[in-house]
């Protein structure tokens, strides 16, 4: 059987974060280490790292006659070491810069979404004595479906 939509949008959505590396002109190398739906926090070898989670789905069949409208929320966490106090800020604000960067490059995730929407994000130390910066995200993408028919 054929993967949903939603499916096919969350590959779709960590495909395109993994392209997050130096390689490709980003500053970190994020997309090293892409983690779909990861409970524990991201072990040191694990590190640059990216967790991807979703949350409950919105959904609406009244905006359009014969569609459903969808709003997917993602929470991206982003974790990286960093080398003293002096910096920890400045690397929380590249990962940031990277995330929307990626998302710019293909804003409606090969056809399969209307729009990727940017929402609030929070920087911080996770743990002082690990040096490892962190940067969250939330994400949320805007899709249709037929009236009740998540595959088409």
């Amino acid at each position: 059987m054929a993967d949903s939509i939603k499916e096919q949008i969350e590959l779709a959505f960590e495909a395109l974060l993994k392209t997050i590396t130096t390689e490709n002109g980003y500053v970190n190398n994020l997309g090293w280490n892409v983690f779909r739906g990861k409970d524990a926090p991201l072990e040191k070898d694990e590190l640059p790292g990216l967790v991807v989670n979703t949350g409950g789905e919105r959904s609406d069949s009244t905006i359009n006659a014969g569609f459903d409208h969808h709003w997917l929320p993602f929470d991206l966490s982003a974790r990286a070491n960093y080398m003293d106090d002096a910096v920890w800020q400045k690397v929380c604000n590249s990962m940031l810069a990277d995330m929307v960067k990626a998302m710019g490059t293909d804003t409606n995730l090969g056809g399969l979404a209307f729009d990727i929407q940017i929402g609030d994000n929070q920087t911080g130390v996770d743990d002082g004595k690990n040096l490892i910066a962190g940067t969250d995200l939330n994400v949320t993408v805007h899709y249709r479906t037929r009236h009740l028919d998540p595959y088409n």
